[in-house]
């Protein structure tokens, strides 16, 4: 039986090298490229983002008023009581000094805090609340 000569195998060995180092330069910097874009993206969300809070400013027997303070939008607005009950405020997107109040279903009896959840740059969480016994409690 004749095998393949030793010149043969080695300048097949050096062409396979060749061909897969050449599929592996391709897709490599495509693959960090997007990771790395990624990380930025999210990176400076988070900068621009760094104290951005809601403020639950008025807690009524009726009403719930939360304010953003803020440069940034928030977006996303969702307020929830501490029986994990959620209310729908009139906006669920608050520009810079923007108010948004819920009225229809909300009812202080019984609860003992109000915690209102939304999103600055569409991605990072931003929360704030008031709790029974704050100045912003007049239930």
């Amino acid at each position: 039986m004749k095998g393949i000569s030793p010149m043969i195998s080695a300048v097949l060995l050096i062409a396979f090298t060749v061909a897969v180092a050449g599929i592996v330069s391709t897709w490599l910097p495509g693959f960090f490229g997007g990771v790395t874009g990624n990380v930025e993206n999210t990176t400076t969300s988070q900068t621009e983002c760094a104290g951005v809070y809601l403020d639950v400013f008025r807690v009524t027997d009726t009403t719930i008023l939360v304010r953003n303070p803020s440069s940034k939008q928030i977006t996303n607005l969702v307020i929830l009581d501490n029986t994990g009950t959620s209310y729908t405020p009139d906006k669920t997107t608050l520009t810079a000094g923007d108010i948004a109040r819920v009225t229809s279903g909300w009812s202080a009896a019984g609860k003992t805090e109000v915690i209102a959840n939304g999103l600055c740059q569409g991605e990072v969480a931003v929360t704030g609340s008031c709790s029974q016994g704050d100045a912003c409690w007049k239930a």
